[in-house]
């Protein structure tokens, strides 16, 4: 049996949110300790949107050039809408 490990939105708002060190530094540690993490368009969608509140990615294309980094850094595989396509962001 496989198990696909889902990151929250809340935890990549916190990996980016300088304003709590000690979430960023939890958050940071949990998504890049993750084994085959996935990220679901869902999430993104709802980062996307949080984070321009929040941080200093005040439009949707820089909070995307956030999310997309921080996928690729943790190596996170982008789940689109079905969970049987799995493709990178």
């Amino acid at each position: 049996m496989s198990c696909m490990n889902a990151v929250d939105t809340n935890v990549l708002v916190y990996l980016h949110d300088t304003r709590d060190p000690a979430k960023q530094a939890q958050a940071a540690a949990l998504v890049m300790s993750l084994a085959d993490g996935v990220l679901l368009w869902q999430v993104a969608c709802e980062y996307v949107a949080a984070v321009r509140n929040i941080v200093e990615a005040k439009t949707a294309p820089v909070a995307a050039s956030r999310l997309r980094g921080t996928a690729d850094s943790a190596a996170l595989d982008f789940i689109l809408g079905c969970p049987h396509y799995r493709g990178r962001a």
